[in-house]
């Protein structure tokens, strides 16, 4: 059963660690990202794909339905809205199909919902987005009519003044199809037409709604949907100065990002596994990726969004398996997020130096991770890996010991990937010592051969029950003889 992705998003601290273990003890779901504002959330719904968000509607700043307004429709997936709005806010969420918990948080009602979200994107004709999710906001509003991407507050000045003749002409701004410099002139391409504008790109960007920008991210997410990913990199980079420098590079990432994921997905064979060259390519997409994110994180130093894209930079490298650069960017993007957050950034601080040899290290992070948030889910991840890295240093007593936490956490079910892993790893360890000793025992005078093969045979048999459990559990073809 594939896990579904989910991402929290409240502002205060207690109900996001309630959220967490209300979601992660239901199988089938796990959280992957946490937000404590609405601008961090469109943020990472921009550069990650969910299936289903959990949200709470009253934050400071944007809400939970601005958020959905002004998230992109390819962007969105499924939601559950948090609220302590009255019945008649109920009724229209109920009416339009749009789930929702009440505050103070009820374990059942929120099994209950995030069930019915699992039924609802297991159909065959559901579609995420935003249609009814906006629905249910105009009944609330009392708003007639929400088309998909504009926001409730945007007026009708959204068009460009340009001078033709003695007459101005004004431009609907979602009219424009694009623009391009020649000398000191503009010239705006819309509906067939150029439109000549004296003006420099910089006061041209500063007149633009953030309509027009919006509609450029669309224009090119919606070329990534016709996987004409090289088209969409190459307008990504012609964008500047009309669409911001760090956003520019921003689509840039993703669409490289996309390539490298559909790369892998189109050349897996039924055991998933890739060809050695395919998975060569799509590293060195993921690795662009990364290149396109950490430029756009440099740019965006000093604003709020520079963590989320240093993240998305850090994510794109693991996965191009460019464990060097990432390490460089897990230092900085480890001294300014916030506490809440650090888990996540721990865990792959201790992938990567564990994959660069240097497992000391990363048990020294890893161990941040489970000792200073020992109710973090990814504690789970930190112990396995921490198991490996102390596996490497030939120190199996406390590989066994991380091994046995997970597979003994009463949060953790056998349906979890973590739990999963900690098994089959649990036997590998086990059967990888016991072949050593049993190699050494064979290499032994005769007198010795034996009592050693005597005090091999207990760790070799529960190598063997957990290689045996694993199998029945997880390979439907194993028969055990």
């Amino acid at each position: 059963m594939k896990e579904l992705r989910v991402l929290l998003v409240d502002d205060e601290v207690l109900s996001i660690d309630l959220m967490r273990s209300l979601v992660e003890k239901e199988p089938g779901f796990k959280v992957v990202a946490e937000c404590s504002n609405g601008k961090e959330a469109i943020a990472r719904l921009r550069r990650d794909t969910f299936d289903l968000v959990l949200m709470d509607i009253e934050m400071p700043g944007l809400t939970g339905l601005e958020v959905v307004e002004k998230t992109q429709a390819d962007f969105m997936p499924a939601v559950i809205f948090a609220t302590a709005f009255n019945q008649y806010a109920c009724q229209a969420f109920d009416l339009h199909a749009v789930d929702y918990v009440l505050k103070p948080f009820d374990p059942r009602r929120v099994s209950k919902a995030l069930e019915r979200a699992r039924e609802r994107l297991a159909a065959t004709d559901y579609s995420a987005g935003k249609d009814m999710p906006l629905a249910a906001i105009a009944r609330l509003r009392n708003v007639s009519q929400i088309q998909s991407g504009e926001q409730l507050s945007a007026t009708e000045n959204n068009r460009l003044p340009i001078k033709d003749g003695g007459h101005t002409y004004l431009l609907p701004h979602v009219d424009i199809e694009w623009i391009d410099a020649a000398g000191d002139y503009m010239c705006v391409h819309a509906q067939g037409k150029v439109h000549i504008l004296r003006s420099t790109m910089k006061d041209l960007e500063a007149k633009l709604s953030k309509e027009f920008q919006r509609r450029i991210g669309s224009a090119l997410a919606e070329l990534r949907d016709h996987r004409e990913y090289e088209h969409a990199i190459d307008t990504a980079r012609r964008l500047p100065p009309v669409l911001d420098a760090a956003e520019a590079l921003i689509q840039e990432g993703i669409s490289y990002r996309e390539w490298a994921k559909v790369t892998l997905d189109e050349h897996q064979d039924n055991e998933g596994q890739v060809p050695n060259n395919i998975s060569i390519l799509a590293r060195t997409r993921f690795r662009a990726a990364g290149d396109a994110f950490a430029a756009a994180a440099k740019l965006q130093f000093d604003t709020e969004e520079y963590l989320e894209t240093q993240w998305s930079a850090i994510e794109a490298y693991q996965e191009g398996r460019y464990f060097t650069k990432s390490i460089r960017l897990l230092k900085p993007y480890l001294r300014y997020e916030q506490r809440t957050r650090q888990p996540r950034g721990l865990v792959s601080f201790g992938r990567a130096l564990l994959a660069e040899d240097r497992p000391e290290e990363a048990i020294a992070a890893l161990s941040s991770c489970i000792v200073e948030f020992p109710r973090d889910p990814m504690r789970y991840d930190a112990r396995l890996l921490a198991a490996l890295s102390h596996a490497e240093l030939s120190e199996l007593d406390d590989a066994r010991r991380f091994l046995q936490d997970n597979l003994e956490d009463g949060e953790l079910t056998p349906q979890s990937t973590a739990w999963r892993n900690s098994l089959l790893t649990m036997g590998e360890l086990l059967y990888q010592r016991s072949y050593r000793n049993f190699l050494e025992a064979d290499q032994a005078e005769q007198a010795e051969k034996v009592p050693l093969l005597r005090e091999n045979q207990p760790l070799l048999e529960e190598a063997i029950r957990y290689l045996d459990e694993g199998a029945e559990r997880y390979f439907g073809e194993y028969k055990r003889a």
